[in-house]
């Protein structure tokens, strides 16, 4: 993860495609797992929330590693909140019947459900198909942020605002500050002042 002065590129477009892979990827394997998404409730706050924390992550411009420990991490805590927040199953009817019996944390009994799971061959199985799929969405992930970064780089030059030069026109002439309104002739310049030129308007004859 390198960091930049300038301000993060295509920031909503990135932080939306890593909450949407996050997500998908943990009700994904907790559904194929046997589990059941909490209510719709409780799945848009977890959304949100993990919306909020690809939005701070993608603050920076993440490489591989980070990105693969940032997919990892959302999917576990979504996939415990998923099993904490989830829908209690009814074991049978007889379940109404022996309240005495009923357990005082179901939420154990599910954990420990889903722990056996892994144990069995199809656990592994779903485990390492797992595991292949958030490497392959880290690395697709990584090589998307790669090209938007190096898009933003090339568009950069294209969208700066021109500086905006006062010109004054080409008929007006600069007056200096403090100039008199009087008209001074200069010597050297006008060494007489302008006379009237041709014969004399009478002749006198002797």
């Amino acid at each position: 993860m390198r960091t930049s002065r300038t301000r993060a590129p295509f920031h909503a477009l990135r932080s939306g495609a890593i909450s949407l892979v996050v997500v998908l990827l943990a009700a994904g394997a907790h559904v194929v797992g046997g589990g059941t998404l909490p209510a719709v409730p409780v799945l848009l706050a977890l959304v949100a929330l993990t919306a909020l924390v690809a939005t701070l992550a993608t603050r920076f411009k993440l490489n591989l590693v980070f990105m693969a420990g940032l997919l990892g991490a959302g999917q576990l805590a979504l996939h415990e909140a998923f099993t904490a927040l989830g829908p209690i199953k009814a074991t049978g009817p007889a379940a109404n019947h022996h309240l005495g019996a009923e357990s005082l944390s179901p939420g154990m009994e599910i954990a420990a459900a889903h722990t056996h799971e892994l144990g069995t061959a199809f656990g592994t199985l779903m485990l390492v198909g797992h595991v292949i799929a958030t490497l392959a969405s880290a690395v697709i992930l990584t090589k998307g942020e790669e090209a938007l970064w190096q898009l933003a780089a090339w568009l950069r030059p294209l969208l700066a605002l021109p500086a905006l030069v006062f010109r004054p026109d080409a008929g007006a002439s600069p007056v200096a500050v403090g100039a008199p309104d009087v008209f001074i002739p200069r010597p050297w310049r006008n060494l007489r002042q302008d006379s009237r030129r041709g014969p004399p308007a009478v002749v006198v004859l002797p």
